[in-house]
């Protein structure tokens, strides 16, 4: 919903997490002398080497950046149904298993080492760049589990330039720890040493995935607004035993266990708000007076012909029977006071692709940027398609006011 530049910055800091995994931390000095960045004894040089290590580590992760965006391109509309997050949700619950040491996720990369260690000095800037495009398989042996939910980012939104650039986004911040050690190779005395604070890096990632798991559940509707609260108190009392909410703490405890005590506790109280978030809202309250919502046209030739008679700008809004979000759009965004009063400016539309054959929704996407349901394109008064792009799945109403007070 924040756009392409806050999705960048979360992979960027996200590959800067993935340093202090216990697979890739302490690997930082082996990497550095592989790449010669320690014993060269020039700043410049050493900088030099290290770009083109990282730049090895890019063009692996764009590619899959990229095929991940052209799988969702290829399926398109088929990510709106309920059962592709529902199936979304447990391969993402089942990363985070991986992350927890539930499952195992093993990679067979000896042949890679090996690989490696023969490259290793003999073929110059060419070899370390090699070397980076392969360490970027090898290293995902145990960060497998994060770059394969950004890789499921990625495949919902069908982009594939944007999974380019947040996969180069990820590898860059991985990247960037190592391009600063192999230019002051002298920090590498400063480094903490490994050990189980790495163990917290890592679970805090699987967290990160369970709640992207209970994020996709949200988006598909499939448990109701009475449900899906007590779905998600659920998952936190389960994650605050985990943490340790129930644990005895001995009065010499450190300040580590304490920590995890007060986090669980944490955890525990969130889980009671969700619990009885469902039963308050089931309360008797007063009659609420009756809403007017957005007028729509269901013809969208009628609207652009009613749209050019008039001189108003028009909202095309693209919807289909099996997609989850639209329900969102439907109950939160689009009753809005402020929204339906800007809408009284526009000819609105509702254009219904739940029976859409393929040629149709290419055609779709050439004339409007239709990209999935739900979009919404706007028109403007001059009859032409807005140039910044349509809005894609679900948008708050604030956002979605902002976009339509920006057509003219």
């Amino acid at each position: 919903e924040r756009g392409l530049l806050m999705a960048l910055i979360v992979a960027y800091v996200l590959g800067w997490g993935l340093v202090l995994t216990p697979c890739v931390y302490p690997l930082i000095p082996v990497t550095l002398s592989v790449i010669g960045a320690t014993a060269t004894g020039s700043r410049i040089s050493g900088l030099g080497r290290s770009l083109v290590y990282v730049l090895g580590i890019s063009v692996t992760y764009g590619a899959a950046g990229v095929i991940a965006g052209r799988a969702g391109e290829t399926f398109g509309t088929r990510f709106q149904h309920p059962a592709f997050y529902v199936m979304m949700a447990v391969l993402f619950f089942a990363l985070a298993a991986a992350m927890f040491g539930v499952i195992s996720i093993q990679l067979q990369n000896s042949w890679m080492a090996r690989l490696q260690a023969g490259l290793r000095g003999k073929a110059g800037l060419f070899g370390i760049f090699l070397i980076g495009v392969l360490s970027a398989v090898a290293a995902t042996a145990c960060i497998a589990p994060v770059l394969a939910g950004a890789a499921v980012y990625v495949t919902t939104t069908g982009d594939q330039f944007g999974g380019f650039l947040i996969f180069i986004a990820i590898a860059w911040g991985m990247g960037t720890p190592l391009v600063v050690l192999g230019t002051f190779s002298g920090l590498l005395k400063s480094l903490p040493k490994s050990g189980g604070w790495m163990l917290a890096v890592k679970y805090l990632f699987g967290f990160g995935l369970v709640g992207a798991g209970v994020y996709f559940i949200g988006q598909g509707g499939v448990l109701g607004a009475f449900w899906y609260p007590i779905f998600v108190g659920s998952v936190l009392l389960v994650a605050s035993v985990f943490v340790g909410a129930f644990d005895q703490v001995p009065s010499g405890a450190d300040r580590v266990l304490r920590g995890r005590k007060a986090l669980g506790l944490l955890l525990v109280a969130a889980a009671v708000v969700a619990f009885a978030q469902p039963l308050l809202e089931r309360l008797p309250a007063g009659a609420a007076e009756p809403r007017e919502g957005i007028i729509w046209v269901t013809s969208l030739e009628d609207a652009r012909a009613q749209a050019r008679e008039t001189g108003r700008p028009a909202m095309v809004y693209f919807r289909a029977e099996s997609c989850a979000v639209c329900v969102r759009l439907k109950k939160r965004t689009f009753p809005d006071p402020a929204v339906v009063e800007e809408s009284k400016r526009f000819v609105c539309v509702m254009v219904d692709g739940t029976d859409w054959p393929g040629d149709q929704q290419v055609q779709m996407r050439e004339d409007y940027g239709f990209l999935g349901f739900p979009t919404t394109t706007f028109i403007t008064s001059e009859g032409e398609v807005l140039a910044d792009g349509p809005l894609v799945g679900y948008v708050s109403a604030e956002k979605f006011l902002s976009a339509m007070r920006a057509v003219r």
